[in-house]
């Protein structure tokens, strides 16, 4: 239990306060943006990759989780078989867990991440315009919707957490 607390203490995610125990740390700016920025690092090196790969059936699953997660309606699942499913073809197994790891790390801040998409859930690009993206097959593209995407949502989530405090 000590090592355990001691690794969650080293990520930033617990606070050990002396002679009173072990605290949840507060979310900071910062996290939020290292999340999103770490996300889209290797969205960025992978989508190219992936692209060629993708199948017409990896578009329908695609297409089927944008209206879900685009309508603010989606689990942590949903988020982790989305980005799965658009980055996975792309052969780099190591590169895929980290994605993952970063989406299971930012379920301190999911229930703001659920306001916030039903809040810009029509601003562009949407979900869906990024799976659009993908399916021209265009990697310029696709690059451009995947930064613009998750740079609308991650100033977004930003203010959400200045202008309230919210904690897990």
């Amino acid at each position: 239990l000590r090592e355990a607390l001691r690794r969650l203490e080293a990520e930033g995610l617990v606070t050990s306060l002396p002679y009173r125990g072990t605290i949840v740390s507060h979310i900071t700016e910062l996290e939020i943006r290292e999340c999103f920025a770490a996300s889209v690092a290797l969205g960025l090196i992978m989508l190219p990759a992936a692209l060629p790969r993708l199948l017409p059936e990896d578009f329908e699953k695609l297409t089927a989780l944008a209206v879900k997660l685009d309508g603010g309606d989606a689990t942590q699942e949903d988020v982790l078989s989305f980005y799965t499913t658009v980055l996975q073809p792309a052969g780099m197994p190591w590169l895929l867990d980290m994605v993952r790891k970063i989406i299971i790390r930012g379920i301190r801040f999911y229930p703001v991440t659920q306001a916030n998409r039903r809040a810009l859930q029509h601003v562009k690009p949407t979900r869906m315009d990024l799976v659009e993206a993908c399916r021209s097959g265009d990697a310029e593209l696709a690059k451009r919707a995947f930064t613009d995407y998750h740079r609308i949502r991650c100033e977004g989530l930003v203010k959400a957490h200045t202008q309230r405090e919210w904690q897990p």
